[in-house]
């Protein structure tokens, strides 16, 4: 919740960075060699097979976001403890898995890498570094600004109140008896604005 009490939302906010393991891999008939053109430096024949991009090209997925260039060889899927491609059963191909993505005015992406030498995982982590403008409230300003319309407010608010009038301050009936019916007129006037 937002401190107005309303839902907020992802968007609600002026810089979103989106990251981590999003698991899109690189569609490719089976004759294209992925091992082979990462090994050799091709990355841009292999980002465009790429389904992250992919969808991101059709907008199906995270419109209106930035990624910068990948210069850098896939981050999955490797042997652990090495950087060698995976050579499991399963021989699964190299892809770029793990994502750094942002969104907002004002935002540059310095700088986007791989770390190879990290080996804990089948992954290869990636880092970015943002120079990012971020609006700052002159918190001095503000608060001068908000008692001035405060006090507006309230001298609205003042010239706004209802003022009644009354003919008579007292309604005073003679003895009421069963059926017997007594009738008093009493004026009431608006004084105000």
């Amino acid at each position: 919740m937002g401190p107005s009490g309303l839902q907020r939302y992802i968007r609600d906010h002026s810089h979103i960075y989106f990251f981590g393991d999003m698991n899109y891999r690189i569609s490719a008939s089976p004759e294209v060699n992925i091992r082979k053109l990462a090994s050799a430096g091709q990355y841009e024949t292999l980002l465009k097979l790429d389904q992250l991009n992919q969808q991101r090209r059709i907008g199906r997925v995270f419109k209106g976001y930035s990624e910068g260039p990948i210069n850098f060889q896939p981050t999955f899927k490797y042997d652990k403890d090495t950087d060698s491609w995976d050579s499991s059963e399963k021989q699964r191909q190299p892809a770029w898995c793990d994502r750094i993505l942002w969104a907002g005015e004002g935002i540059e992406q310095r700088i986007y890498r791989v770390h190879m030498a990290l080996k804990i995982s089948d992954h290869k982590p990636v880092s970015a570094s943002f120079s990012s403008q971020v609006k700052v409230i002159d918190q001095a300003k503000y608060r001068r600004v908000h008692e001035e319309v405060m006090k507006q407010l309230d001298k609205m608010e003042n010239e706004f109140l209802p003022s009644v009038s009354l003919s008579k301050s007292e309604v005073v009936l003679s003895p009421v008896h069963f059926l017997e019916l007594q009738s008093e007129t009493i004026t009431i006037s608006n004084t105000g604005q």
